[in-house]
């Protein structure tokens, strides 16, 4: 009979489980369509802003910012900025990026790094490693406050005094619905982003047809020399910082929409997995209690 008992408890234990991963698994897609509907139009809006600083950098080869160019060879003041699924039940897209970040993360003697961590587990990483001073975390990154703080991580890297040999960003990209990958993104120096056109784009689902305005071909624009009706210099330090405020903003987009994905494909795995083990605790519960009926009636039967 008390095994009986500890078997309902178990049932109604996983039965209360198996609610809460189903709850949020939907919420995890709500939000992940939420975002899929603005993919594309992400993507886009980064890659017409890169190639508008590079035909304009083209046209000001004069250009030289300390801001955007630093000319510090040994890089004794980075800063990096480590971007984690800011709550848990992810699977492995945290391991995948703290594994990743221990291979690619190298620290010399001379220098002394900083860091920025979003999400509670990158700021338990970064600190359990004493990889370097955390001077700001950000604990609640959702899909309405990425834009603020992407604001933020620009205003504070462009108002920080001295400023930084170079500043890197280590976040998750999402590939597809079922792979989310690592990646490290380099803001600055701009020089390694200038010298190419494309920056690693995140494919468009194929369910879906993204508007015409978001596949023009920019070969087709019209090569036409800029009317410069300011200061050439002032116009493109303006465009850069725009310009590295729109590329945080996309890495920030792709950590979250990978963090949306990446959950539901746990919980959705999680919940399966809940009602199978119910399927089989219930047919034990089942045979286990008619065992004990059967053996009571003829308990019954026999003392007649």
């Amino acid at each position: 009979m008390s095994h009986l008992i500890l078997l309902k408890r178990r049932i109604r234990s996983i039965q209360t489980t198996e609610k809460l991963t189903h709850a949020m698994r939907l919420i995890s897609m709500s939000l992940y369509s939420k975002l899929d509907k603005k993919l594309a139009a992400v993507t886009y809006h980064e890659k017409v802003f890169k190639n508008l600083l590079l035909e304009l950098s083209q046209q000001s080869p004069e250009w030289k910012s300390p801001l955007f160019f630093p000319e510090d060879i040994l890089d004794e003041n980075p800063l990096f900025i480590v971007i984690s699924a800011t709550k848990g039940f992810c699977g492995g897209l945290n391991t995948m990026l703290f594994r990743y970040l221990e291979q690619k993360l190298f620290i010399e003697e001379h220098q002394t790094p900083t860091f920025i961590t979003i999400g509670k587990k990158a700021t338990d990483f970064v600190q359990t490693k004493n990889l370097g001073s955390i001077i700001a975390t950000y604990h609640d990154l959702n899909s309405n406050n990425y834009p603020d703080t992407a604001q933020s991580l620009i205003s504070h890297t462009i108002k920080q005094n001295p400023l930084y040999s170079s500043v890197t960003i280590y976040s998750s990209f999402f590939k597809n619905f079922f792979v989310q990958r690592p990646q490290i993104t380099q803001l600055l120096p701009l020089k390694k982003e200038l010298e190419e056109v494309t920056y690693q784009e995140s494919p468009v689902p194929k369910r879906q047809e993204p508007s015409t305005a978001y596949t023009q071909d920019q070969s087709e624009l019209p090569d036409i020399e800029p009317i410069w009706e300011q200061d050439k210099i002032e116009i493109i330090n303006g465009v850069a910082k725009r310009y590295l405020d729109v590329q945080t903003t996309t890495i920030l987009f792709q950590a979250l929409i990978s963090e949306y994905a990446a959950r539901f494909v746990a919980m959705d795995n999680a919940t399966t997995n809940a009602e199978k083990y119910l399927d089989s605790l219930t047919l034990q519960f089942n045979k286990l209690r008619q065992s004990l009926i059967t053996r009571e009636v003829s308990e019954l039967s026999a003392s007649l």
